[in-house]
């Protein structure tokens, strides 16, 4: 790893030196979309993230228009209508987890695409709430299950006293996940549950494929947390990881109430 020196602080530790790990010019060139990012780690705490960092949403654009349309077959996903029932059962799944932890209340899901997990947690006898950016989705999600969605930014919602606040496969999308947990932290009751689903830098598959892994792609993922920079990024926002699980090898779902 070459060694780099930044001005900008970790956001779980405050270091500032970094290795790099993947070069932008480096990647398949599938994965060479937007900007050149390189992808480092912290030499303190180990967190990998794109650098440089961005100080607005990156392609913003493409998700409040195309992403699960264009974008994910352009990485090579099945579009999402090839993918309703597989994430139909993935979210009965997920509020099955969430049950053991919260049986009943106010719950909002932060990134629910047509609002799978919302579905899911209604049909448990939660009252579910859902926000996503993208209006296709949205409105294709309200038509199918006749839930309570809408289009916005989390610091713009304006429900609050959540029992529960949910995200999957949304932190290592965002410009400022701290800031992300803050603003989930501000809508929660006081004994309520924050739950995180991401990818798991640190499983198997990333260890062996490393570049080739499905989820480096810089600007689509900015950052690519471990069970521990999760718990750290968790406790400098006031959180406490109470429990985690891995459902899937690559991806951790963490548990956080506040301490």
């Amino acid at each position: 790893m070459n060694k780099t020196q930044e001005t900008e602080q970790c956001i779980c530790c405050g270091g500032t030196e970094t290795s790099t790990v993947y070069k932008f010019s480096d990647l398949p060139e599938y994965k060479q979309i937007g900007e050149s990012k390189d992808i480092v780690q912290c030499e303190e705490c180990s967190l990998m993230y794109c650098y440089p960092r961005n100080t607005g949403e990156s392609m913003l654009d493409i998700y409040e228009s195309n992403y699960w349309q264009e974008y994910q077959t352009q990485v090579g996903e099945p579009e999402i209508d090839e993918r309703t029932g597989e994430f139909e059962r993935i979210s009965d799944e997920r509020i099955s987890y969430i049950q053991e932890f919260a049986s009943h209340g106010k719950l909002l899901d932060v990134g629910c695409c047509r609002g799978f997990l919302v579905n899911s947690a209604r049909k448990e006898g939660f009252e579910a709430y859902g926000i996503d950016l993208n209006q296709k989705d949205i409105d294709d999600g309200i038509r199918d299950y006749m839930i309570n969605i809408k289009k916005c930014f989390l610091e713009d919602y304006s429900e609050y006293e959540f029992d529960v606040i949910t995200s999957f496969n949304v932190l290592e999308h965002v410009s400022d996940p701290l800031k992300m947990l803050l603003e989930k932290k501000k809508r929660l009751k006081k004994s309520g549950l924050i739950v995180v689903g991401t990818h798991d830098v640190e499983c198997k598959n990333h260890k062996e494929e490393k570049e080739n892994w499905k989820h480096i792609i810089p600007n689509e993922h900015l950052y690519f947390f471990s069970i521990s920079t999760l718990r750290k990024l968790g406790e400098k926002a006031g959180l406490k990881m109470i429990y985690f699980n891995k459902p899937i090898e690559n991806g951790i779902v963490a548990y956080f109430e506040s301490l």
